[in-house]
């Protein structure tokens, strides 16, 4: 249903805020008794007002008839509806602009269609705060250029006999499209992806979230197959370290043995007075010995040392994968606002002028009431 201003308090007879007790009618207004023909309400005449050609008038079809205007009437009220007249429509005039703007953006893929309304009762003032007139968009199939035959007429206020007025109203209303109207839709720099005009936040988030995933996942595979290749050469060097280590320690164990069947040789030998000979053997024989023990002690640096270094290669890769966490975390809740701005030759004024509003104007539990004819959501 269309949303349209309803009637100020006061302005007709028996609105849904007066009660169902009878009530001093306003001056040069009649309460019809039961039976009697219903009476124009005032401001209201019977025949349509003459207004220029060259000023559009735009009649909306009624979306309610008069016994659901009734029942809403009663929800509304609280109240009974008894010993009602035949309903009469009556049209109200506003101000009715309504324009068609489409959105045609590169970036986002997108090419909409979006419609905006507005409804003013009349145009006293000199500026117009379209944004406070706003009201559903109309379905244009839902307007005629003639009203319903034996309807009543309200006054139509000079201000919206100007055309003039109303082709610097279609300028005012582009211009105001074009600078407050613009669509604004969730982005990501990083991730270069935007939300299409139509896609619900909530959507346009999870996929955004997924993506992080995604590319923290690949990130993640690169990072790990990087520190794996890196411990597994310290792995390597230790395992080859940890072979010569065993070999240098059968090797101190053999030079050991030596340098003991030396030694008793050597006993015999200087008894025996190969004095230099003797000696020589045992000097060579403690340099083996003292060679292996020092290549043993290097083998035993080299082994803590890659212990040293496997810890913190794996103390390096779990603070790289915090910090990736944590980046792509970042990236999955950080949005950017990417606005899309139509261009003036792409706002379309569809409806300038006078619009008349339809009402039930009929008589209820005694009193002259007019309720709304289309939908007020």
């Amino acid at each position: 249903g269309t949303n349209f201003a309803p009637p100020p308090p006061g302005s007709f007879p028996g609105t849904s805020a007066q009660t169902a007790q009878q009530a001093t009618p306003p001056p040069g207004q009649m309460v019809p008794s039961a039976g009697s023909s219903l009476s124009s309400p005032q401001g209201f005449v019977t025949h349509q007002p003459p207004i220029a050609s060259n000023v559009p008038q735009y009649f909306l079809r009624h979306e309610i008839d008069s016994r659901d205007a009734i029942s809403q009437w009663q929800g509304r009220t609280g109240m009974i509806a008894q010993g009602g007249t035949n309903a009469v429509l009556a049209y109200r005039p506003t101000l009715l602009a309504q324009a068609s703007v489409r959105y045609s953006d590169r970036k986002t893929n997108a090419f909409v269609t979006r419609v905006f309304a507005y409804m003013l009762p009349e145009l006293d003032q000199a500026i117009i705060h379209w944004q406070d007139h706003e009201i559903n968009p109309i379905d244009t199939r839902a307007v005629s250029a003639e009203p319903v035959p034996g309807s009543l007429f309200g006054d139509v206020p000079s201000s919206l006999t100007d055309n003039r007025r109303f082709t610097v109203l279609r300028r005012e209303l582009v211009d105001m499209i074009y600078t407050t109207k613009q669509i604004r839709v969730p982005q990501s720099t990083v991730l270069s992806m935007v939300a299409s005009p139509d896609m619900d936040f909530a959507e346009f988030r999870a996929q955004l979230q997924q993506t992080a995933r995604e590319r923290r996942d690949a990130e993640m595979d690169v990072l790990t197959q990087k520190y794996e290749k890196l411990i597994d050469a310290v792995d390597d060097k230790q395992q080859r370290n940890l072979t010569k280590r065993e070999a240098e320690k059968r090797q101190l164990a053999s030079h050991r043995r030596e340098s003991l069947f030396t030694t008793g040789e050597a006993v015999l030998g200087l008894l025996n007075g190969r004095t230099a000979f003797t000696l020589s053997r045992i000097s060579r024989s403690n340099v083996f010995k003292e060679r292996s023990r020092g290549q043993l002690e290097v083998l035993e640096h080299d082994l803590q040392q890659a212990e040293e270094d496997k810890a913190q290669l794996i103390n390096r890769y779990e603070n790289e994968v915090q910090q990736l966490n944590e980046k792509w975390a970042r990236v999955a809740t950080s949005l950017e606002e990417h606005v899309i701005t139509p261009y003036k030759k792409d706002i379309s004024v569809d409806l300038m002028g006078i619009g008349w509003i339809p009402f039930w104007y009929q008589s209820i539990n005694g009193q002259p009431i007019m309720l709304p004819a289309i939908g007020t959501n």
